[in-house]
């Protein structure tokens, strides 16, 4: 058996190895290894035997456990040294390296340390007269260095894994006053010559390019967003056009052009050009970061050239699944870069499927404006399922914008690239002759803006989950494939669909008539979202919201939106807090904000917040010991606190008391009641439950011994983060083991879940210890 395409075969094998990699525990090198070389051990023997499929299965799983073994390695095993220093209050001499992003109040970039291998992922807090610092620029910093989090809750961001695709493993904050510039680096190396090139580039558009303008600019051609502002560039990113903020192929691929334009008149060989295009294609993804769409554009277009040079034809299939294999190799860890993922997908779509849509609708359109279709259309039909799991939401504005864009990207592209190197040698110039660039700038970003403002310009849906995702692709598949296809192969679709989608439908039945609370791990605060048998959702609280911090860290638009979204909850039935404290009310904000929420449950008034409930509609209910809300069938919140007359002052000791009951399984959220409350629920409530929530994150002044036995948990949980209040005690938590209660940390364990039937239950978490 003849495979055209060896390289395609190749890659989806090493593929599979990263991640079967991710998925399996760690295993043992050597063990790999030993089946690496038993594997070609048999293809040797199958070879000889000229049994050719043999061979090519040996080689495939050959490339697999490759693969399996290159993921475990750089996820588990490579380190960047600084271990010893975890935790501690170092002082870090480095480099700046790149520019993650930089606004008014703080600014992230990447430090590569003096002496060593690492880098670090860098916040800077500073006034808005702080200067902020560039790319070569050596600083030395003071702060505490931490390993960043990884994922916390069910489909969330995983933050770790992202730094680590970038070789970052630790990351530090720190004030300007504790950050002290050394000097410009120079230039010393390679790497140091295409950084101070970048960096001239990107001053220059600054010069230039007004203001916001220049951002934009500045992503179109080196995929730099760090100073972009956010309206603009979730603006971009609703409307679906967020790809001509990131370095593309089509961007690359203009550099040949420029090369041939320039060499022509003065060297007629093709061989040549092709030389100096690959030499200058390569230049240029340098500066622009070598990020996987740049680095995927750079490899095929190096194919292609160089089969040329050699007399040869590339298959581009072959080139781009070269590409790949060449890029995972490099960083194994890109498998999960969304980068890369809507990169290949997107180029895949225009080698594959591009011709036949053409085709179709040429019938109905001119010619060139089938191309344009064609050419939005393929990709984000290619890409559709990856937008909406990681992003969860869909643009549907997306055909239009790009048909009304894309034939200015080339010239923007164009102009902007001889611009920003006129300015670098001749400002005044560049700057006389900039004003057409800007009135087309200025006219997209204004377009995209008002695209943006359309009310369903998106939509928002759930996360598909991987047998959707796969049923989605072989769905592709055969649709644009039929007519090539044997009966064999169209029933062997047929069964694979059926096959997925039974699974669904399994999966969806089996967690009907179940009762699910999950303890979202919003830091220090409480969320916790509980989900009905019949799919009702009740939000308990939404993390803390501190608006008066630097960073303005919101849990409700961070985390708890999120989750919210990624599980398909754009509805909720019902939202209570507990008290008006910013760490239980403070996410809720954005929450309301942004879902529809039909009631409102509380115990003490808060004016702002309920009045924002009230005109978005939703019904507000005011609650006191002895009230019962029936919340599906069977499933009862009793109110057990505070009185309809509050014993204490409205704070912690007056906090709403809720307790869920389901058939057998009964929980209790208590807020942040101490032991004066506690004291009086023990006389008049029946406290019983099997799962609490812990009081006040487990402070010393609650859960008294009197509570906890009234109380009898099986399971407590502690909504807690790192915070300087001495939370959760330890006597608290020992009180609960001795109890004879399972405990759940969400600093420690992440989200909690709990599942049950009204019956059993079962418990989940995050991060397993």
């Amino acid at each position: 058996m003849r495979f055209k395409r060896p390289a395609i075969l190749v890659c989806l094998c090493y593929i599979g190895g990263l991640l079967l990699g991710y998925i399996v525990p760690y295993v043992s090198s050597t063990i790999v290894w030993a089946a690496a070389v038993i594997m070609l051990l048999m293809a040797a023997a199958f070879f000889m035997k000229r049994s050719n499929m043999a061979v090519i299965s040996a080689i495939c799983i050959l490339f697999a456990l490759f693969g399996l073994m290159k993921f475990q390695y750089s996820f588990h095993v490579v380190s960047d040294g600084l271990e010893l220093l975890e935790g501690k209050d170092v002082s870090l001499a480095g480099t700046i390296i790149n520019i993650f992003s930089d606004d008014k109040s703080k600014a992230a970039y990447a430090l590569a340390v003096d002496n060593s291998q690492a880098k670090v992922r860098l916040t800077i807090y500073h006034d808005d007269e702080q200067p902020s610092y560039r790319c070569g620029d050596r600083i030395m910093v003071k702060g505490e260095l931490r390993l960043p989090s990884g994922q916390r809750n069910p489909g969330g961001f995983d933050y770790k894994a992202y730094l680590k695709g970038q070789g970052i493993y630790h990351i530090m904050s720190a004030n300007s006053r504790d950050v002290s510039y050394l000097g410009s680096k120079g230039v010393h190396s390679i790497s140091d010559l295409f950084m101070n090139i970048k960096q001239r580039l990107t001053d220059s558009v600054d010069g230039f390019m007004p203001y916001p303008e220049n951002t934009l600019l500045k992503g179109i051609l080196f995929g730099y967003t760090a100073d972009m502002p956010d309206m603009i560039s979730e603006a971009y990113s609703a409307t679906g056009m967020a790809h001509i903020l990131a370095v593309s192929g089509m961007n690359v691929a203009f550099i040949p052009l420029i090369i041939y334009f320039i060499i022509k008149p003065f060297n007629s060989k093709p061989r040549f050009a092709d030389g100096i295009a690959i030499a200058a294609i390569w230049v240029y993804a340098v500066i622009s970061d070598l990020s996987p769409s740049v680095l995927r554009a750079a490899i095929m277009l190096s194919v292609l050239l160089g089969g040329r040079l050699l007399n040869r034809k590339a298959d581009t299939l072959n080139s781009l699944s070269i590409a790949a294999i060449i890029i995972l190799i490099i960083n194994p860890l890109d498998i999960y870069n969304i980068g890369f993922m809507l990169s290949f997908a997107a180029t895949a779509s225009l080698l594959s499927i591009y011709k036949p849509i053409e085709d179709f609708l040429a019938r109905f359109m001119p010619k060139a404006l089938a191309e344009i279709c064609a050419a939005t259309l393929a990709p984000q039909i290619a890409t559709l399922p990856i937008i909406a799991y990681y992003f969860n939401q869909i643009p549907t504005l997306s055909l239009l914008a790009n048909i009304a864009i894309i034939p200015f990207n080339g010239f923007i592209f164009l102009a902007g690239l001889v611009l920003s190197a006129l300015g670098a040698l001749l400002p005044v110039v560049a700057s006389t002759i900039a004003y057409p660039l800007y009135i087309i700038l200025r006219s997209v970003n204004i377009f995209t803006l008002a695209m943006a403002g359309i009310p369903w310009v998106a939509i928002n849906v759930p996360s598909p989950s991987i047998p959707l995702i796969v049923a989605y692709y072989i769905t592709i598949c055969a649709v644009f494939l039929w007519r090539r296809m044997s009966r064999r192969q169209v029933t062997s679709i047929a069964v694979a669909l059926v096959f997925i989608i039974a699974i669904e439908a399994f999966t969806v039945w089996a967690n009907d008539n179940r009762l699910k609370v999950v303890f979202l791990d919003v830091g220090q605060g409480d969320s916790i979202l509980i989900t009905t048998p019949s799919h009702k959702n009740i939000l308990i609280d939404g993390g803390n919201r501190v608006d008066y911090m630097e960073d303005g860290f919101d849990a409700g638009q961070s985390i708890v939106l999120p989750y919210l979204k990624h599980n398909g909850i754009m509805h909720l039935d019902l939202i209570a807090y507990s008290h008006p404290d910013s760490d239980h009310m403070g996410g809720l904000v954005s929450v309301m904000n942004e879902l529809r929420v039909d009631t409102v449950l509380y115990s003490i008034y808060d004016e702002k917040f309920l009045s924002t409930a009230l005109n978005k509609g939703a019904r507000v209910v005011k609650l006191a010991q002895g009230d019962r809300i029936e919340v599906d069938d069977g499933i009862v919140f009793e109110v057990l606190y505070p009185l309809a007359q509050p014993s204490f002052d409205g704070g912690n000791n007056d906090s709403l008391v809720l307790k869920l009951k389901y058939k057998n399984f009964s929980l209790l959220l208590p807020g942040d009641i101490e032991s004066d409350a506690e004291n009086e629920l023990i006389q008049d409530a029946d406290l019983e439950s099997a799962v609490i929530k812990v009081p006040h994150h487990g402070s010393d002044t609650s859960s008294t011994d009197g509570f906890i036995a009234a109380v009898k948990p099986d399971v407590a949980v502690v909504s807690v983060g790192n915070n300087n209040f001495g939370q959760p005690s330890d006597n608290v938590i020992r009180r609960y083991y001795d109890a004879g209660a399972q405990v759940y940390r969400t600093d420690k364990h992440g989200a909690v879940s709990i599942v049950t039937d009204g019956w059993n239950m079962s418990v989940e978490t995050v991060i397993e210890r």
